[in-house]
């Protein structure tokens, strides 16, 4: 009974401020608030929070806040991987000690207990605030590190997360070896359907080509995670390859070709509430207008 009464009070929480939300985050509180069980809300809570921190990190946080009385009283084991969460959205919000003071215990906890998924978990995440705050060996260091790990758990989600966090620190020295950890997460993510983790890897590889001025690659890899964002139904995935696509195509002062692709992007971008993509569209098809 008390399962039953802990969502039905998330959801009296939630329910107003659900109404205003774009038409994705809607669906996606739907599969919350309706999660049957307490896996299948795991799953939701999953969904729903990476919506959010791409974007809007003070409801990340709220979200996770609200998630994790829910599994302190289902799962209490989970509790500290939706602290890695909080965490994580502490660092994108540039708040680097409110991070760091919760991964750190964590980590040590991890270490205390002998238990490698959680201690991977920890050293990804400050992996990733050690970047954040340009500690690009430290970064380095705890991705390797995580990458161990996760290899050794066999959790090949969050080992591509790992090669893609390496990637991103090479990339800030224009390292080669960028695109070569790129490349393995990409082969992982082929080998075990992760489609979603594909397209997102995918999208990566098409920015290093563009990056490069490789543009035709770029649109390859782009259009690849098209499709990829397509069928995991990841459409803020999809706002940023759409666009990507219709940029390389301004690029290259093809406004037939690229108008297109931001027209496809626009209705994406609005069932995400994603304004920056929207305000991306506008200035792109600017061009597209001025140019023809």
């Amino acid at each position: 009974m008390r399962k039953v009464c802990t969502f039905i009070s998330l959801w009296l929480l939630c329910s107003i401020s659900v109404r205003a939300q774009p038409s994705y985050a809607r669906e996606l509180w739907a599969a919350y608030n309706n999660a049957p069980n307490f896996e299948s809300k795991k799953e939701a809570f999953g969904k729903l929070e990476r919506f959010y921190k791409v974007y809007h990190l003070d409801s990340a946080l709220l979200i996770c806040q609200q998630f994790r009385e829910i599994a302190a009283q289902n799962q209490p084991d989970y509790v500290p991987y939706v602290d890695i969460r909080i965490a994580g959205t502490y660092t994108k919000k540039l708040e680097f000690e409110k991070a760091g003071n919760i991964l750190m215990p964590i980590l040590e906890k991890a270490e205390r207990d002998q238990s490698d998924s959680l201690r991977a978990s920890a050293l990804l995440n400050l992996s990733n605030l050690s970047r954040s705050q340009n500690k690009l060996d430290v970064a380095l260091q705890r991705a390797f590190e995580a990458a161990v790990l996760h290899e050794k758990l066999q959790n090949w989600r969050d080992l591509c997360a790992d090669y893609t966090a390496i990637s991103i620190v090479y990339s800030f020295n224009q390292n080669d070896s960028s695109l070569l950890f790129l490349q393995k997460a990409l082969k992982i993510s082929e080998q075990r359907n992760l489609t979603e983790v594909e397209g997102a890897v995918l999208n990566n590889i098409g920015v290093y080509y563009h990056r490069k001025g490789d543009l035709e690659s770029a649109k390859d890899y782009y259009k690849r995670a098209a499709v990829c964002d397509k069928e995991a139904d990841d459409r803020y995935g999809l706002c940023f390859t759409l666009l990507n696509i219709g940029h390389v195509y301004r690029k290259e002062q093809k406004w037939m070709e690229a108008k297109p692709w931001y027209d496809d992007a626009k209705p994406v971008c609005q069932s995400c509430g994603n304004v920056e993509g929207l305000a991306s569209i506008h200035l792109g098809m600017t061009d597209v207008y001025e140019g023809l």
